[in-house]
């Protein structure tokens, strides 16, 4: 052990613990000391070998003996609890810091196999990472988190003679201190756990052990301790023989489990749960069953005796359920997705006042719903709702809006999702906020989705104009994220990044040569710059870029929870040769930024990792670059510019910012196992919603528009993944199927997230249903004018 003194002057040190005060993922400490009447928290930065900063919760506490950390008034923060003995007092301090937002975009793909069915997320081997683990056709797997931010994994095989896949979940089933995984493969009837050999060994490897082989066309299997002897059984539906059973884990080793009959009468159960309903200390168990359209309870009132009662019988082809406390009322309500109408709903417990469960409709737009569990996606305290909507291959969140009887508002995570399986939700980057995996069955994959939320975020444009020498260079909206009661944010200063249009960073000479000063000004509310009403806030004339970046220290600004403020970033342009448009100035979000309006303490913005992170909205954001037009069966539309005489397929990008965006590092491909199948060349820049046409033709030496790979006319799916500094994301992709010669699909031009025939192809152009009479194609690849 190595000693570190976070304090010295801790006079007569009671008690300490720890706890994550401010929810960034890592343990922060607390201590009580008894003659300097203080209860204070050590702030854990979260580096590897942590620093720690002292903030002072309370220096009244005569006596000071004790202090307790946790969410007292449900809101999603920590608060802290001190007694003191010498004024016989116990204190709350409620935590009214800043609350985040969830933000969730990016698809990062962890491997694919043949249709992934289920995932979960447990850490298998110790070492404080959420892995992941995952069953497919024939796979089951695991993938250790390697850490890193964001993390990367390493896939590995825990058994690959499955048949039929279904599901997969975790937990410590010989009772040894580590984690077990156990699946259920449909097609051979089996329920299989795989024992962690960790504590036996010391690394990680599986034993397997069928646990059965008779659960008759099982689909999923789930973990708990249902008969409360202290050990973890199992429990499963099977639609083969339409039976809910649990599997009592009889000596507690994991290696013999007796299967007990819940119910046979249940018709085509296709999940069940298990949770405490009626809070008289059993766990009771639930299913869904698709062909009686039926949420069923089984109250356990002693150990093993279920009684069953039919909750709900309208829930069109009943696909999934769960259960948790949704409403904040501290009993535990039912969440149910039903596949044929579209629906997940949930059931208010009102068993306490004798009135059983109220449903509530969450969504009845969510096409195909094939699973929807829980968690507090936006930190707020109460319970949101993430789905795998299969038919529409979506995956979503419902973010709670709380209160006794909630409302939902729908957010989109990925639209990539094909055949949507599987969800859950984790803390896989360590970071205190949740992310969501998902397992896709028609694609394979499985991905995952790192929540980039915070405290603040900021959306920004160049808009342009002004008068006189002064030009508007950025109009950066800043939003509060807290909720209503949350303290003021105060803009403290706003970081600059000079940079021309192809993303080469200025010097403090070139940045002196093209302006005279630049200033930060607040809008006065109508969204227009105009000096004579807007707010100057701070004037600089000297420009120390330090990798093109330089910060202006503002005078607090206030901005109110839940508000959004904007400031205008004006230059005064010194050389009026140059135009000022060829160059590009970013706000950069950090912890300069924003402060909490009554602690003072810096603010993580939407974006940032922690604080010692940048919110670069160049950086972990995907680009936004759409596909935005195919054919696949090119014989007479478009000529191939290098060689005259053919005809190959192409398919156009389209870049829907006002930004140049360099494509080079991202790769395209229509092979779902080469995800790098043609790296786009370094160089390859599109203009402001400007369009760029490539060859698919499998002849990449003919240019840097020429893929390495051609298109199918009989369909398949396109896809444009990220760089790999940003864990090669989906930027986009696309599905068709086949297609006629000649003919292009593309983006609606009436509502562009819809594809449709095109009654023309339009390469290179605007998507309209009009008909050219002719068309010249000119591929190439253009530096727009810059001063430098």
């Amino acid at each position: 052990w190595v000693e570190h003194v976070l304090a010295a002057d801790a006079d007569h040190a009671k008690f300490v613990t720890s706890s994550d005060v401010d929810r960034d993922g890592d343990l922060d400490i607390l201590a009580a000391s008894s003659d300097n009447y203080t209860v204070e928290y050590f702030e854990n930065d979260g580096n590897a070998a942590p620093t720690f900063t002292r903030r002072l919760i309370t220096n009244t506490a005569v006596g000071a003996r004790s202090v307790h950390a946790a969410d007292f008034d449900s809101d999603g923060d920590i608060d802290i609890a001190t007694a003191s003995r010498d004024d016989n007092q116990v204190v709350l301090y409620v935590n009214n810091s800043i609350h985040r937002s969830a933000v969730l975009e990016g698809e990062r793909i962890v491997t694919t196999y043949s249709q992934t069915r289920s995932v979960a997320a447990a850490d298998i081997d110790d070492d404080g990472r959420p892995d992941i683990v995952s069953t497919s056709n024939n796979i089951v797997a695991w993938h250790r988190n390697l850490g890193g931010s964001p993390p990367s994994f390493a896939s590995s095989v825990i058994d690959n003679s499955f048949q039929g896949g279904r599901w997969v979940t975790t937990g410590d089933l010989d009772g040894d201190g580590d984690i077990d995984v156990v699946a259920a493969d449909r097609t051979t009837n089996r329920i299989v756990t795989y024992f962690n050999q960790l504590r036996q060994s010391g690394s990680v490897a599986f034993a397997a052990q069928v646990v059965t082989s008779d659960a008759m066309r099982v689909r999923d299997v789930n973990v708990a301790d249902l008969d409360n002897d202290g050990d973890m059984d199992l429990y499963s539906a099977t639609d083969g023989d339409n039976t809910i059973a649990w599997y009592e884990n009889t000596d507690g080793s994991g290696r013999t489990f007796a299967k007990r009959i819940v119910t046979q009468s249940v018709d085509y159960p296709r999940s069940s749960f298990a949770a405490d309903v009626d809070a008289d200390g059993w766990l009771d168990l639930l299913s869904a069953s698709a062909q009686d359209d039926s949420l069923t309870l089984f109250r356990q009132t002693s150990r093993g005796v279920f009684s069953q009662q039919t909750l709900y019988s309208q829930a069109d082809g009943a696909q999934f359920v769960y259960a948790d406390d949704i409403d904040g009322d501290n009993d535990i309500d039912l969440l149910l997705g039903s596949e044929l109408d579209n629906t997940i709903a949930w059931f208010a417990n009102r068993l306490r006042a004798g009135r059983g469960f109220e449903r509530f409709v969450v969504s009845n737009t969510a096409a195909g719903v094939h699973a929807a569990i829980t968690a507090d996606m936006d930190g707020d305290g109460d319970k949101d709702i993430v789905g795998a909507i299969e038919y529409a291959d979506k995956i979503v969140w419902y973010e709670n809006g709380g209160g006794f009887t909630p409302t939902f508002t729908e957010h989109l995570i990925s639209p990539f999702a094909d055949v949507a399986h599987g969800v859950f939700a984790a803390d896989l980057d360590t970071d205190g906020d949740i992310d969501v995996l998902s397992a896709s069955r028609a694609d394979g994959k499985v991905a995952w989705y790192e929540n980039r939320g915070g405290q603040f975020g900021i959306a920004q444009s160049q808009p342009g104009g002004g008068s006189g020498n002064s030009r508007v260079l950025n109009a950066a909206v800043l939003s509060s994220r807290g909720r209503s009661g949350d303290p003021d944010l105060w803009l403290r200063g706003i970081t600059l990044r000079f940079e021309t249009r192809l993303g080469q960073r200025l010097s403090a000479g070139q940045a002196s040569d093209l302006f005279s000063a630049v200033s930060i000004y607040r809008d006065n509310g109508d969204g227009q710059f105009n000096p004579a009403v807007d707010a100057r806030l701070v004037t600089q004339t000297s420009f120390p870029l330090n990798n093109g970046e330089m910060t202006l220290d503002v005078p607090n600004a206030p901005t109110a929870a839940a508000a959004a403020t904007r400031y205008f970033v004006v230059g005064e342009r010194r050389n009026q040769l140059c135009n000022p448009d060829s160059i590009r100035v970013t706000v950069i979000s950090n912890n300069r930024t924003a402060a909490d309006g009554v602690s003072g303490v810096p603010l993580l913005g939407e974006y940032m990792r922690n604080l010692s992170d940048s919110g670069d909205p160049t950086q972990g954001r995907k680009p936004p670059i759409v596909i935005n037009e195919i054919m696949a069966d090119n014989l007479t539309t478009l000529v191939d510019p290098q060689e005259p005489q053919e005809y190959p397929d192409w398919f156009e990008l389209y870049n829907t910012s006002e930004f140049f965006i360099d494509l080079g590092g991202t790769y395209l491909t229509d092979d779902a196992a080469n995800l790098r199948q043609y790296r786009i060349p370094d160089g390859v820049v599109i203009a402001p919603f400007g369009y760029l046409v490539f060859i698919a033709d499998g002849e990449p030496e003919q240019g840097p528009l020429h893929t390495s790979f051609s298109l199918s006319k009989d369909g398949e799916t396109l896809v444009l993944y990220d760089v790999d500094a940003r864990g090669n994301q989906v930027i986009d992709q696309i599905s068709f199927e086949s297609m006629a010669p000649d003919v292009s699909i593309g983006r609606s031009p009436v509502n562009s997230s819809q594809w449709t025939g095109l009654d023309a192809p339009t390469p290179g152009r605007y998507n309209q249903d009009i008909v050219a009479s002719d068309f010249v194609y000119l591929p190439s690849i253009t530096t727009p004018n810059a001063c430098y």
